[in-house]
């Protein structure tokens, strides 16, 4: 009976426990924001215009005041924190429609499968990761942020066909193992401070897909077996 009750109590406040949870996730769902990728695209996209018409009259780019910059965050600039999320991917226009279209089409698709809470926290850890190494080191750059997004895209849709230049077929898988490559490349040929900023920025990856990527794992080791076994049997 005494058993009964304590096992009815501990229940009880475990539940208790989980109601509040709850409350307090909504709560903070609130205040996540919608069609972030969007926002962030169109952002980069006016940094750019910026820099190209009006660069060359000021004689300085415009998107040289949004970059990570230690020095200048240390003497009052903090507005660097966030806004070097913001930094065109490239100066070429052709690069940069592609890359930010190709931001876009990802981003969308990630907050459309996790929703706008989930898919706000996995950028913002990346953010997070970045700045950490940023502060360590002295160096960030929002290449890596959106890396690790496209590679949480293609393990969650492996096989999501890209046309890339709306004109090549491609397996989102293919181009996440074009994009390991170039990770292995980077840690191995890269200085520390590039090192420390990719490995820091690919901890949201772990923190939200470790479990995706086990199932990865044993499926293909499955998969693996399976064939080994069919082939034993001719």
């Amino acid at each position: 009976m005494i058993k009964d009750i304590n096992k009815y109590r501990r229940d009880k406040k475990q539940k208790e426990k989980e109601r509040q949870r709850k409350v307090w996730l909504n709560k903070i769902k609130r205040y996540a924001i919608r069609n972030l990728m969007k926002y962030l695209v169109f952002a980069m996209g006016g940094v750019y215009l910026l820099d190209f018409f009006i660069s060359p009259a000021l004689g300085y780019s415009f998107s040289y005041f949004l970059a990570f910059d230690l020095d200048a965050i240390m003497m009052g600039q903090v507005w660097r924190l966030i806004t070097f999320i913001i930094y065109p991917p490239s100066s070429n226009i052709m690069f940069v429609f592609f890359a930010l279209y190709f931001y876009w089409l990802v981003g969308t698709y990630m907050e459309n499968h996790w929703g706008s809470f989930k898919f706000n926290l996995f950028y913002f850890c990346g953010v997070f990761g970045t700045l950490l190494a940023g502060f360590i080191t002295g160096y960030a750059t929002n290449f890596y942020i959106n890396l690790s997004l496209f590679l949480a895209f293609a393990i969650t849709y492996p096989n999501f066909e890209f046309r890339l230049f709306f004109i090549l077929p491609v397996k989102a898988k293919w181009l996440a193992l074009i994009d390991g490559l170039l990770y292995s490349y980077m840690l191995i040929y890269n200085t520390w401070p590039g090192r420390l900023a990719l490995v820091l920025s690919l901890l949201n990856i772990f923190i939200f897909l470790s479990g995706d990527i086990k199932l990865m794992i044993h499926n293909a080791h499955y998969r693996s077996q399976k064939k080994r076994k069919f082939k034993k049997q001719f």
